[in-house]
């Protein structure tokens, strides 16, 4: 749950700055999909834990698979 919170903050501060210093731009875009996605992977690895009611998230491979994925994404908004 603490990492929903730091992401929604994040998220909220990043628009409120959009409000009142300008227009979004493709590096911050790029950093706001970076940062929700390394977190989605972080999210996910927990669930599996809470749902399997085991301390087993994802494997190594999974993990590595997943901040791969979000990596080329944001190196494609990039």
């Amino acid at each position: 749950m603490g990492g929903i919170v730091i992401l929604a903050g994040l998220l909220l501060a990043y628009l409120a700055t959009r409000f009142t210093s300008g227009p979004v731009t493709p590096a911050g875009l790029a950093l706001v999909v970076a940062v929700v996605g390394f977190g989605l992977v972080g999210f996910l690895d927990d669930f599996m834990k809470v749902r399997n009611r085991r301390s087993l998230g994802l494997t190594k491979i999974q993990k590595f698979g997943g901040t791969a994925i979000v990596s080329l994404v944001f190196g494609l908004i990039v």
